[in-house]
Formats: C-alpha cells, structure tokens, sequence
C-alpha cells in the first residue's frame, strides 16, 4: 500500500522494545502540505530546546520537512510538512483521517509487529501514546510508546487486536463493508493462525472499500446526471409552453384584426349595394315616367316635386316615417298612431296625397304631430250642383291628371325612402 495517501504521510521505520515499553518510530520525508504543529502538547520545554537547534539547522540546510518555528501566547509551534501529531486514539477516531487510511494504519502496524516478531506485546491501542520526536538521517521520526503492565504480558495477540479494531473502526462501518466484519468476528472468534492471515484479509478490506466508494461514487455521479437531465427536461416544457402561448396570442391578434378587416369590407358592400338598388330604383322610375307620360309633363311634376319637397322635409325633422304594407289604408294607419280615423284627409293633405283612398306599397308617409295635422284646414270637395256652370273635363285631361298625380305621389315618395335609407346608412 505504498501508492496511497496515509502510506505516504506516515510509515513505521522501526520498533524498539524493552521490558516496560515499547517505541514505535513512525515518519515520511519530503511532504507537500505544511500544517501548523503545537510542539509543547506532546512533549516538554526541554525537549524542545533539545530539538530545536537541530530543526533550524534542518532548515537552513534545506535539508528537512521543518517550514519554520515561532512562538505564539507562549508556545513554541513548528511548522512540518505532515498532519499535526496528538494523541493517536484521539487522531484515529477524529473526522480527519477517513476509514481507509485507518484500515491502511492497522495494516502498517501489525506489517511491523511480524517484521519485528513482537507478537506478545501486541495489547490495546487505547494504551498507544505519543513520547517525543527524533531526527535520524534527516528524516522526523514520531516516538510512540506502548505501556505493557505486567498483567498484560500473557494477553493474547488476537484479543489485543479485537479491542484494537473496536477502537478504530464502528460498529455501522463494519456492517457498511462485509469484508471488514468478517475480520472482526475472526479475531473475536480466535480463528486466525498468524498475523499474515489478518493482513491478507484486510487487504481484501482495502479493495472492498475502494470498490464500494467507487460504487457509491457511481451513485452519486448518477444522481446528479439525472437531475440534471429532469431540470433541462423541464427547462425544455417551459421554453414550448412559452411559445405556445406567444403563438396562440399572436393568432388571436391576427383573428381579431382579420375579423375586423372582413367586417369592414363586409360594411362597405352593404353600402354599395344599398346605393346601387336605390340607383336602380331611379332609373326604373325615370323609364316608366318616359314611358307613360310625354317630357312636357315630366318637366312639369319635376317642377312641382322640388317646390313641394322642401316643405315635408322641414317637418319630417319633428315627425315619424311610416312604409305602407299591403292592405294599408290612411284610415287604418290614422287610427294606429292618432287613434282616430278623421285625420286621414289631413294626413294625405299633408302628403300632397291627391286621393285619400289611393296609396300603394312601400310608400313612404311621414306622420307629422296631432297638433299639426289640426291646423291644417280641410279642403271641402265642390259637386256638380254647387257649380253648375262649370265646364266638366275631358276625357284626355283625367286620363292625363291620373298618371300625373301617381307619379308625382311615387317620385316624392321614392325620394323619401333614398333619404331615409341613406340616413340609416350614415347612422
């Protein structure tokens, strides 16, 4: 295991045993990462003294790990190229050194106790304390010590090793890694014939762990991916939706403006088509006017229809229009809006309606007020008794007078319904 980080950092040189303690040198040379060490936790002011001369030398020769020393609120600290030393239960139980290198620091010391055949003085790793620091051949050496008490001289090598793995390793991560737990009920059951056997196993640990931090590693990596897959998922719905609901606004603006435009042009054919019938409708009247009656006589109703026209249309601002249906007759209409049928020769009078009982469809009446109508005087109608002297008319002057009359009544009339539907048009 020399490729790995903890291998590197701290490596047994050698053990040397008396017959109270025994010393276990453990250190690296040429490290990369300086941390601040506190020098006076572990050992005393003369032994800093003792060391320090040699560590400045070490320094100038740029020969060791040694960064620099200074004193601060009254500690001596140095500053080496290796994490700081403390007592090794307290350093193998904190969050800094990971499951895998105290797999690989058990493995390194029980490496040592077979090199050196130090098999019965293996006892419990709680009792391992850190003594002092020495320097051989330019390299920083940790002195550790192991107290053997006198009771524990017959303590068997596989029982100090259960109690050492109960200390550096929980009971989660022996059930996280199987390897691992099998190792440990061997030493609890005393299966092992050799320390070699042990080794090999936590061996396997070794790549059991490895392999199932890459595993869990895998896990991870996996999840992110798929969350990062899902956010661009939903990222890539909202971005659609976004313009969907662009496209469908811009529609409904181009319905809208569409709907308008046709309602436009849909206004204007009206138009021109109520123009055109109402043109159609004057030139069919012209030709039946040439038709039945001679020019001389058109002119003249021309005549009387423009002197006669200003006169309605000035009072038609204060009165209603009424279209004669089929079957309409003054009286009728009369009774409907006066509610007496006697204003009807006041009403044709009104009119310039010759004939009160002659009115035909479509026809245009404009309904003046009630007052009105009273004030208009009621032409009484001369017999042939009252006037016998005068002279009655001929045949051809009534045939004449009868179209006269009709197309005075309907050119006033037609020219009413253009006004009004001209009205309605501009409205």
């Amino acid at each position: 295991m020399s490729d790995t980080l903890f291998s590197k950092k701290y490596t047994i040189h050698y053990v040397l045993k008396s017959n109270q303690y025994m010393n276990i040198f453990v250190g690296e040379t040429k490290q990369q990462n300086p941390q601040k060490v506190l020098l006076n936790e572990w050992t005393d002011k003369t032994l800093i003294q003792m060391w320090l001369a040699v560590l400045l030398d070490m320094k100038q020769k740029n020969n060791g790990d040694m960064i620099d020393c200074f004193s601060e609120n009254g500690n001596v600290y140095a500053v080496f190229c290796y994490q700081e030393g403390k007592n090794l239960l307290q350093y193998v139980q904190s969050e800094k050194l990971a499951l895998h290198y105290r797999i690989v620091l058990l493995k390194n010391i029980l490496e040592a106790y077979l090199k050196y055949q130090h098999y019965n003085d293996m006892i419990q790793f709680c009792m391992l304390q850190y003594q002092n620091i020495m320097i051989q051949n330019y390299t920083i050496l940790f002195n550790y010590q192991l107290l053997v008490l006198p009771e524990q001289y017959e303590c068997n090598c596989f029982g100090a090793l259960e109690q050492t793995m109960k200390v550096l390793f929980t009971n989660e991560e022996c059930k996280s890694i199987p390897k691992l737990l099998i190792v440990v009920q061997k030493c609890q059951k005393r299966i092992y014939q050799s320390l070699g056997e042990m080794i090999k196993d936590l061996q396997d640990v070794l790549g059991a762990e490895q392999k199932q931090k890459s595993m869990e590693q895998y896990v991870v990596e996996k999840r992110k991916y798929n969350r990062k897959k899902w956010l661009i998922v939903l990222i890539l719905i909202a971005f659609i939706l976004l313009i969907g609901m662009i496209y469908r606004k811009y529609q409904n603006i181009d319905d809208t403006f569409l709907y308008t435009h046709l309602e436009q042009i849909g206004n204007v054919e009206i138009i021109t088509e109520q123009k055109n019938h109402i043109q159609q409708i004057n030139e069919d009247i012209h030709v039946t006017q040439k038709q039945q009656v001679p020019q001389q006589i058109e002119f003249q109703q021309t005549e009387q229809y423009e002197d006669v026209q200003q006169e309605p249309l000035q009072k038609a601002e204060k009165s209603k229009t009424y279209t004669v249906k089929a079957g309409d007759n003054l009286i009728m209409i009369c009774f409907q809006y006066y509610g007496d049928g006697g204003y009807a020769q006041s009403l044709a009078d009104y009119n310039n309606i010759k004939n009160v009982n002659i009115i035909y469809t479509k026809q245009i009446l404009i309904l003046p007020p009630k007052s009105e109508l009273q004030k208009i005087p009621l032409k009484q109608t001369v017999s042939k008794q009252s006037k016998p002297t005068s002279e009655p008319k001929s045949t051809t002057q009534q045939e004449m007078q009868i179209p006269q009359q009709y197309e005075q009544n309907t050119e006033q009339d037609m020219s009413e319904y253009i006004l009004l539907l001209e009205e309605e048009d501009y409205s």
